[in-house]
C-alpha cells in the first residue's frame, strides 16, 4: 500500500474522520453519482442473476370459475404452479396442478423435466455479463474520484481566490493612488509623457487583474468547503492492468476466442435432451400413475443462403478487432501515463521555482523593512512589497495543490478507489 503522509491543513484544522464524512456526503448526494449507482447496481443483480442458481416460480394462468342456473350449480378451481431453475447447465422444470370443483375433491398432479442443451452458450452469457459488471464498475469509479477531486478544487479556489482578490484589491488602490499622482505631476511638467503613460498602463493592468480575481472569487465564494493537501507516492504503471475496464477488455478478447474456437457450432444441428416424469391422473382412472418419456430434440437449417459462412467471417474479424482494441488501448493508456507523469515533473519544476520566488520576496521585504525603519521608504512602498510577498506565497500554494490533484488523477487514472484509500490509510 502506497505512503500517504498528512504534510498541511490549508483551512482551520477538522478531524480527518470528519472531513473524509464531508466529502462523501458531497459525493453521495451528487445526481452523476447516483446515476452511475443505479447503473452499476443493475450491473451487478444482472451478474448476479447469470451467475447464481436462483429458481424462478409462478402460478400460469390461475382460474376460478363459478356458474349458476336454475337447474344446476358448479364451481372449479385450477392453480398451475411452475418452478423453473438451471443447474449446472441443465434445465429443471417442475409443474404442478391444483384444482377442485364444486362435486369432486382436490386433484393434483405433477411433472419434472430435466433437460439440456448440447451446445449451451451459458459460460459465454455470464462473460459477458462480467464485462458489463467490470466497465460499468470502471464508470462508477471514476465519476464518485472526480467528483471528490471536484469537491477538493472547490474548496481551495474558494480560499485561493479569495485571498487573492484581497490581495489585488489593495494592490489596486496603491496602482490608483500613483496613478493620480503621476497624472498631477505630468499636467505640472514634472515627469515626462512616457513616465505618465507607463504608470497609467500599470494602473489599467492593476484593474484587469482585479476584475479577473473578482469574477474569480464570485465563482467560488458559496465553496466554502473543507479540504487538505497530502502527499502521496506515484504508484507504478502496471497498475493499469488492474484497472476494471482493462481486465474486461481481456475479457472480450478471450471471449471472441471462445467463440472463434466453436466455429464448428454452426455446423452441426442444435440439439436438446432430456427426460421427463408425470404424475398424473391417466384418462377415466382416480389413481395417479407415474411415467417417464425420454426427448431429444433438434434443428437445423440445411439451406440458409449462404448466412453461415458470413457469421463465421464476424467471428474470425471479431476476435482480430478484439486484440487490436485492447493492443491500442494498453498503448494509449501507458501513453497517457507518460504524459501524466510529465506533467507531474513541471509542477514539481514550477515548485522550485516558486520556493525562489518567495524566497527573493521574503529578501526584499525584509530590505524595505529596513529601509523603512530608517525613513528612507515611505509605509505604502512597504506594504506593496508585502503584498507582493503574500501574493508570492499564496502562488506557492497553488503549485502544491496542482501537484497534489495531479497526483491524484494518477491515482484515479490507475483505478485506485481515493476513498477507499484514504479510509484505510488514516482508519
Amino acid at each position: 500500500m502506497k505512503k500517504i503522509m498528512l504534510i498541511i491543513l490549508l483551512l482551520p484544522i477538522l478531524s480527518f474522520p470528519n472531513w473524509l464524512d464531508n466529502i462523501k456526503n458531497y459525493i453521495y448526494d451528487d445526481s452523476q453519482y447516483l446515476i452511475v449507482l443505479n447503473n452499476y447496481n443493475q450491473t451487478k443483480e444482472n451478474y448476479f442473476l447469470k451467475e447464481t442458481f436462483l429458481p424462478s416460480i409462478m402460478i400460469t394462468n390461475g382460474r376460478y370459475n363459478y356458474s349458476k342456473s336454475d337447474t344446476s350449480e358448479s364451481s372449479s378451481i385450477n392453480v398451475p404452479l411452475r418452478i423453473n431453475a438451471k443447474i449446472f447447465d441443465f434445465d429443471l422444470s417442475i409443474n404442478s396442478n391444483f384444482s377442485n370443483s364444486l362435486w369432486d375433491d382436490w386433484r393434483d398432479t405433477y411433472s419434472l423435466t430435466i433437460s439440456k442443451e448440447i451446445f449451451s452458450e451459458t459460460d459465454e452469457e455470464i462473460i459477458n455479463a462480467r464485462i458489463n459488471l467490470l466497465n460499468s464498475k470502471w464508470n462508477f469509479l471514476n465519476t464518485k474520484n472526480q467528483l471528490l477531486i471536484n469537491y477538493l478544487n472547490k474548496g481551495f479556489n474558494n480560499f485561493y481566490y479569495g485571498q487573492l482578490y484581497m490581495i489585488q484589491e489593495q494592490l489596486f488602490e496603491y496602482q490608483k493612488e500613483d496613478y493620480e499622482n503621476n497624472k498631477i505631476k505630468y499636467e505640472n511638467g514634472i515627469i515626462s509623457k512616457v513616465e505618465y503613460l507607463n504608470s497609467k498602463k500599470s494602473y489599467l493592468n492593476s484593474q484587469i487583474m482585479l476584475l479577473d480575481a473578482k469574477k474569480n472569487y464570485e465563482d467560488y465564494k458559496e465553496y466554502n468547503v473543507d479540504y487538505q493537501i497530502i502527499d502521496l507516492t506515484v504508484p507504478s504503471s502496471e497498475n493499469i492492468f488492474n484497472r476494471p475496464d482493462v481486465i474486461a477488455e481481456q475479457l472480450n478478447v478471450e471471449l471472441k476466442k471462445m467463440q472463434k474456437d466453436r466455429i464448428y457450432r454452426l455446423y452441426i444441428p442444435d440439439i436438446n435432451t432430456g427426460i421427463t416424469f408425470d404424475y398424473n391422473y391417466p384418462v377415466q382412472s382416480n389413481e395417479k400413475k407415474l411415467t417417464t418419456s425420454v426427448f431429444v430434440n433438434f434443428n437445423y437449417n440445411l439451406y440458409d443462403k449462404g448466412y453461415r459462412e458470413y457469421q463465421v467471417e464476424q467471428i474470425q474479424n471479431n476476435l482480430y478487432i478484439a486484440k487490436k482494441d485492447y493492443e491500442e488501448k494498453i498503448n494509449q493508456l501507458f501513453d497517457q501515463y507518460e504524459n501524466m507523469l510529465k506533467n507531474l515533473n513541471t509542477l514539481e519544476l514550477s515548485l522550485q521555482s516558486k520556493m525562489l520566488d518567495l524566497e527573493i520576496k521574503e529578501l526584499n521585504y525584509e530590505i524595505y523593512k529596513e529601509k523603512y525603519e530608517k525613513n528612507m521608504i515611505s509605509k505604502k512602498d512597504l506594504e506593496e512589497k508585502y503584498l507582493e510577498y503574500k501574493q508570492s506565497k499564496l502562488s506557492l500554494e497553488k503549485v502544491k495543490f496542482d501537484i497534489f490533484v495531479q497526483k491524484l488523477n494518477i491515482y484515479s487514472f490507475l483505478g485506485y478507489d481515493l476513498i477507499s484509500l484514504f479510509e484505510e490509510e488514516f482508519k
